[in-house]
């Protein structure tokens, strides 16, 4: 899956330090979500405060997951369960399907 960041999201990021995915790893959030440990990995989701860049805040989900994949008969050795949720949210989207909006996808890991 290619790396997906929102052109929209790209100027509040950068304003924010966060346009790397290092940075964005990086992020001393609290648990909005605790972290389950399954599928051979941990998911958890953390909510973050940005300053706007024009002023005033805004609030964004921040998924972060390690190893946590999904085995189907097309993928019996484990697909990422981020690229399987992103290909579902990035579809709903083209369909014209309410979901939440994805700011930004990165397949990388932080070493």
């Amino acid at each position: 899956m290619k790396d997906y960041l929102s052109e929209q999201w790209r100027p509040i990021l950068r304003h924010n330090n966060l346009d790397s995915f290092v940075c964005l790893w990086s992020v001393d959030a609290g648990w909005f979500e605790d972290p389950n440990e399954r599928r051979g990995g941990w998911s958890g989701v953390s909510r973050c405060e940005l300053e706007l860049p024009e002023g005033g805040r805004t609030a964004v989900f921040l998924k972060r997951q390690e190893n946590h994949t999904t085995r189907t008969l097309l993928h019996p050795f484990g697909l990422a369960t981020f690229v399987r949720e992103m290909r579902n949210i990035l579809m709903f989207k083209r369909a014209r399907v309410p979901a939440l909006e994805p700011v930004l996808s990165w397949s990388q890991t932080p070493g």
